[in-house]
């Protein structure tokens, strides 16, 4: 299945926004399956938990999947941002300069 992911980082000291997305229905057959990977490993959000606080000037990530139709959200800051989910917007953010 197809997968598109979205990312939005927004914040830090400058204040600024970068987006950048990737559809694994157009790349080649290898990077479709690491995005595919790296979208699987991705913890599910945490429902109804509060995040801590950012601190000041922090980078805000706003993640969006789209698995055929099915969307998911996320949103993370610098200091909640887990492991697999830098991962992954380190890989879109490269992919997609």
């Amino acid at each position: 299945m197809a997968v598109r992911v979205e990312v939005r980082r927004t914040g830090g000291i400058g204040g600024g926004e970068r987006r950048s997305t990737l559809d694994s229905a157009l790349l080649p057959a290898a990077r479709a399956s690491e995005l595919a990977s790296l979208v699987a490993a991705l913890p599910s959000p945490p429902e109804g938990l509060p995040q801590p606080p950012p601190p000041p000037d922090a980078l805000r990530y706003d993640l969006r999947l789209d698995r055929g139709g099915r969307v998911q959200t996320y949103v993370y800051f610098d200091n909640s941002l887990p492991a697999a989910a830098r991962e992954l917007v380190e890989y879109v953010m490269a992919r997609d300069a």
